[in-house]
């Protein structure tokens, strides 16, 4: 059962999974006339499946789930995402929800609750959440410009292919933080780049080159064993 309502593409959009039918539409309603727009998902499947084509502001994970719990979703949301999570738990639950916040759970909310409380708790968590958009980083004579897809060296333009473009957005946004191959392939192909696994390690020493970093012991553009890449500019400029 997947659900999506945009009645205003302003408002703060939401992911609710919920496998109980009548909690997932009475709350959506709420969500929905304080506000919010509002996505649902029965089980980690469909959320997963939502993750990969929208962008959330926050993502409302019951513990309970069907087949893949809440806990292992809200590990990989945290892991693969920017978006707060927020879990919920029976008041029984206490031994999961300690669980779910150790896997990186911005914050918890018990059942059975009260809507009101759940909006309250939603507007918290978002309105701490950074949303600091990067507009350009640079690492020595290099400069990146994200909003318009240029590389250059004191000034003048480094030619890069789209793939090459594309892959150097998704590390320059996510600066300083480890990205895995499945992560770039994913926001590559939400950007209309088909970039597959196998030959993003073939990408990477393409940029190394551009980028004049020396591929046995890379400054700026780094491997991190079993785990992906990472980039480490000198400067990071966010955008106003």
């Amino acid at each position: 059962m997947i659900s999506t309502t945009f009645e205003d593409t302003r408002s703060p959009h939401i992911l609710f999974v919920e496998d109980d039918n009548k909690i997932s539409e009475l709350l959506k309603l709420f969500l929905n006339k304080n506000g919010f727009n509002c996505s649902l998902a029965g089980n980690a499947t469909e959320a997963r499946e939502l993750l990969g084509t929208f962008r959330f502001d926050l993502s409302l994970v019951d513990v309970m789930l069907p087949g893949e719990d809440g806990v292992s979703l809200t590990r990989h949301i945290k892991e693969t995402t920017e978006t707060p999570v927020i879990i919920l738990s029976a008041k029984s639950e206490v031994e999961n929800r300690i669980t779910g916040l150790e896997a990186g759970a911005d914050d918890y909310v018990m059942k059975p609750f009260d809507p009101q409380e759940v909006v309250l708790r939603i507007k918290a968590v978002i309105r701490r959440t950074p949303y600091e958009k990067i507009r350009k980083v640079s690492f020595d004579r290099f400069e990146f410009d994200l909003f318009r897809g240029e590389l250059t060296f004191d000034g003048d333009n480094i030619l890069l292919s789209d793939a090459e473009k594309s892959i150097l957005t998704i590390l320059a946004s996510r600066s300083n933080r480890t990205t895995s191959r499945e992560v770039i392939c994913r926001q590559a192909a939400l950007k209309g780049e088909h970039i597959i696994d196998r030959t993003v390690d073939l990408r990477i020493s393409r940029l190394r080159r551009k980028l004049l970093d020396d591929p046995q012991n890379p400054r700026f553009l780094k491997t991190v064993r079993g785990k992906g890449y990472v980039l480490v500019p000198d400067e990071v400029g966010i955008a106003t």
